[in-house]
């Protein structure tokens, strides 16, 4: 079995070869109490599972017009509790990092949950709650159903300037995308970590990615933002931006592509990712952004102040 090159930073290989053991022996049920149909970024979901306080978790944290979208084909996930597995800890694993491989179906191992797909149904072990485990069985699943639809997670914070239009912060961790954000008083902030890209009737849009990070209060998850610029981050003792070339931004929009198991796409798979990457690159700017941790930032972006 070839493991993708994420394996190498996995630790727990003892915990690794359970949950691989797990998912490869469940017996799907085809009988659950619960039941939640969502379109999720544009997805159709339905959840499957037995955990009456995971059900009320799932309507209490998704907005309503998100349960009325519905399809007579979604994408089924049946979801098992973890916690009650015969292992001393199910996320007994250092690593951040998400194993992918092929065998009949298409699995995914990470440190809070294994899942594998076939034919649009998804089978997962996690623990059954609305935290970083859910999430991360998501991001396995979505970013490629999505640019199907010309979206794309972009690892990111964005922000709602004071004139409507959206600001995405890119950048390697630490550059500072969630400092930016924390310091955008007055202003609307959609996420700190992971946020939509859309592009429609040639512009393109911004909305809360619904995938973990901050939840910052008062975020429409339906709304949409038209997008501004987009900002690559690195501190500085001194404020500056300037234009990326052609170039140099198809790289850093490419790198900003959130969950996007290279090794796993296929031929075609790539061409949607780069065809996008174009399209964000050809419709609005993107800058290298020097800031320092400082609110005075926020005059720059705005236009209001000069370098200094």
């Amino acid at each position: 079995m070839k493991y993708s090159s994420h394996y190498e930073t996995i630790q727990n290989k003892e915990l690794f070869k359970y949950k691989v053991h797990l998912i490869n022996n469940i017996e799907n049920s085809n009988s659950f109490r619960y039941s939640f149909s969502i379109s999720y970024l544009g997805v159709p979901i339905e959840f499957k599972h037995n955990f009456k306080d995971f059900q009320v978790e799932l309507e209490e944290f998704f907005p309503e017009n998100w349960q009325s979208l519905s399809t007579d084909d979604p994408y089924v996930f049946h979801l098992y509790e973890a916690v009650s597995l015969a292992v001393d800890s199910f996320e007994n694993e250092p690593s951040q990092d998400c194993v992918t491989y092929y065998e009949d179906s298409y699995y995914g191992v990470q440190r809070d949950f294994v899942a594998s797909e076939k034919n649009k149904l998804i089978t997962a072990f996690l623990n059954l709650k609305i935290d970083d485990g859910f999430f991360n069985l998501l991001r396995w699943f979505l970013p490629l159903k999505i640019l199907k639809l010309n979206k794309a997670i972009l690892h990111s914070s964005c922000v709602v300037k004071k004139n409507g239009k959206a600001v995405f912060f890119l950048g390697h961790s630490g550059a500072g995308k969630s400092t930016i954000a924390l310091m955008s008083e007055g202003r609307h902030v959609l996420g700190d970590d992971m946020n939509l890209i859309s592009s429609h009737d040639g512009k393109l849009y911004a909305s809360a990615g619904v995938l973990g990070g901050l939840f910052f209060e008062g975020v429409d998850f339906q709304k949409k933002f038209e997008v501004e610029a987009l900002y690559w981050l690195d501190q500085s003792p001194l404020n500056s931006s300037s234009q990326l070339s052609q170039s140099e931004a198809f790289m850093r929009v490419i790198t900003s592509f959130a969950n996007l198991f290279w090794e796993d796409l296929q031929d075609a798979d790539q061409d949607i990712v780069f065809s996008l990457a174009r399209e964000i690159i050809e419709q609005v700017n993107v800058y290298h952004l020097k800031f320092t941790k400082s609110e005075s930032i926020w005059g720059l972006i705005d236009g209001e102040t000069e370098e200094n």
